[in-house]
């Protein structure tokens, strides 16, 4: 009897692993998931367990779509960064007016904050990447700023934007896309062009405002 039993047990069929969705779309859809949830709680008050139940998976599934949680930050953020400097680099290479062009990266950022919540939670929670894996976004980071110097120094090559140096404005523009996700809020009163003409103004008042020659900035 007790060999019967035995056998039995050997003969019955193997439980069956959760079958995964695979798709590159169902784990762009946990990831929009991740970001709406962190970009309303902020990354440390979110868990894992939150995020896979949000989904409708489990905590297991959940690691196999995200590698970890600090992995799943630093996607969203790459993201954020990629999406960016593809419209920026467009932007960059048209044949529009340096003016032109800045009131474009400015509407293009806005527009993008407008549409993708990454955006907000991207700038917020940077903080959150451990130091060893910064270096992940680093590159990234490194081509957005590429882009912009180049279209200050294009307009300074064309006897434009004299009134300060090319690190000034270029880390002006970069305050904007700093520190407006702390303020904005997509559905505001002003649509994302209305507020880059003017913040657009405002740059280029300062930019074509010629005074003493600029001091370089130090590099620390």
């Amino acid at each position: 009897m007790a060999c019967e039993h035995a056998r039995a047990r050997n003969t019955e069929a193997p439980v069956e692993a959760p079958i995964v969705d695979r798709t590159p779309d169902r784990k762009l859809e946990i990831r929009r998931i991740a970001s709406d949830l962190i970009a309303a709680r902020g990354f440390d008050a979110v868990s894992v367990r939150d995020i896979a139940t949000a989904a409708g998976i489990t905590v297991p599934t959940l690691y196999w779509y995200i590698g970890s949680k600090q992995q799943l930050l630093i996607d969203l953020v790459q993201g954020v960064h990629q999406q960016l400097y593809d419209r920026l680099e467009a932007v960059a290479h048209s044949d529009a007016s340096p003016a032109d062009k800045l009131r474009a990266i400015l509407s293009e950022t806005f527009s993008l904050m407008a549409s993708e919540p990454a955006y907000t939670l991207a700038y917020r929670e940077q903080r959150s990447i451990e130091a060893g894996q910064a270096r992940e976004i680093a590159p990234t980071r490194r081509q957005i700023d590429t882009v912009m110097r180049q279209v200050i120094e294009d307009a300074r090559a064309r006897g434009e934007w004299l009134g300060v140096s090319t690190d000034i404005a270029n880390l002006s523009v970069w305050s904007i896309i700093r520190f407006a996700p702390e303020w904005f809020r997509p559905g505001g009163r002003e649509t994302p062009e209305e507020l880059a003409d003017k913040f657009a103004d405002v740059l280029l008042r300062g930019f074509t405002t010629v005074g003493p020659e600029p001091t370089p900035i130090e590099r620390r």
